[in-house]
């Protein structure tokens, strides 16, 4: 392999660290009767800072689970042709990137995102694996992939994924943005049982008491709509292996039955009383304030804008739980009331979450 020198090297370094923003890299092909023809990388500077950006990269092809082809490449012009990839036979997934190389903004193609439902998970690598779930997931942010789509795949790869950092970032991500955030508002409940479903199966699979188990059962507990599970759970009984006396895992069940109003104040603070600890309380709160109720609401309202001491822990845990309601009505009186109730310092978190607004509404336009 050719080794840079010096000066290229602090000329890298320059274009990286004096630039803002991140290159899209994509692959595009042109085939014939199953063979690649024609393969080129391409490179998109971000409009608002363009700059020559080098990228060292692997490009990698899967079928079935097997490793059909791979090349390692410069790229330092926004087009960079790949004559190693001519000849070679088409693959389900084309992976740019696929050992994470670079830093960029992976774009896949439209074959590949497609086949991601049923391929994936068969990929051997998971570092290959972690990029095409980043690629999946900023291609719903940036409004390029359907979140559905998203949603599809997590229903038939995420329970079969043997890599925990996969599994936690891909969890946290759908349960606290893709969900939330991209998928219509009638759309959530069945969302959130894909969620559910996937989780339960990953739980089924899992040795009991693993990490991978332990997991798996707080993304059921986060996401199910089994009444009767979460009931049990709450109480103690019939737990997963291994969670047994943990508080935390109970206020995450706890706060599912209050975000479906399946349990009032009154069990929400007899939890309490079982759970005087900081993080309890912060759970209590938060599990109070998601309740979808009108009177709820009110509460939790006057509780955050209002004379009570609250520390700024507490007055985060009351707004993480606010704007928790299946009907929208609840909550749409305090839009207005919002920028002339709450403070100016607290405002600002809207500020900084402005581009994450802008995302959702893009892809709400997109795909509906």
């Amino acid at each position: 392999m050719e080794r840079a020198s010096g000066r290229d090297l602090q000329g890298w370094a320059d274009a990286w660290l004096r630039t803002a923003g991140l290159d899209a890299i994509s692959v595009v092909t042109a085939m014939d009767q199953g063979s690649i023809t024609l393969a080129t990388v391409r490179r998109t500077p971000p409009a608002a800072h363009p700059a020559e950006r080098p990228h060292r990269i692997d490009v990698a092809g899967f079928s079935d689970g097997t490793e059909v082809f791979r090349v390692v490449t410069t790229v330092d012009h926004n087009e960079t042709a790949l004559p190693e990839l001519e000849g070679q036979p088409t693959a389900g997934m084309l992976i740019p990137n696929a050992t994470d190389l670079t830093w960029a903004n992976i774009k896949l193609d439209a074959a590949t995102v497609a086949a991601a439902r049923t391929e994936l998970s068969e990929v051997p690598q998971a570092q290959a694996r972690a990029v095409v779930w980043t690629a999946l997931i900023d291609g719903v942010s940036l409004a390029e992939i359907d979140p559905r789509h998203l949603l599809a795949v997590l229903a038939t790869c995420w329970a079969r994924e043997s890599n925990q950092s996969i599994i936690n970032r891909v969890g946290l991500q759908m349960t606290l943005r893709i969900i939330p955030a991209f998928i219509p508002v009638d759309d959530k409940a069945g969302a959130l049982a894909v969620m559910a479903n996937a989780a339960a199966l990953m739980l089924a699979e899992s040795v009991p008491g693993s990490s991978r188990a332990l997991v798996a059962a707080r993304y059921v507990a986060t996401s199910s709509a089994d009444e009767d599970l979460l009931r049990r759970w709450a109480s103690g009984q019939q737990l997963p292996e291994g969670l047994g006396g943990d508080s935390d895992f109970r206020w995450v069940v706890l706060g599912n039955l209050a975000r479906r109003g399946v349990i009032g104040s009154a069990e929400m603070d007899a939890a309490l009383d079982q759970d005087r600890t900081m993080a309890g309380n912060l759970k209590w709160l938060q599990a109070k304030a998601s309740a979808p109720d009108v009177s709820a609401k009110v509460w939790a309202w006057e509780q955050i804008t209002g004379e009570h001491g609250r520390s700024n822990y507490e007055l985060n845990a009351l707004a993480a739980g606010f704007w928790h309601a299946s009907d929208q009505d609840v909550l749409r009186p305090y839009v207005a009331r919002y920028f002339s109730d709450v403070p100016a310092s607290v405002r600002r978190a809207m500020v900084d979450a402005d581009s994450q607004l802008r995302e959702a509404l893009a892809s709400r336009a997109a795909f509906g």
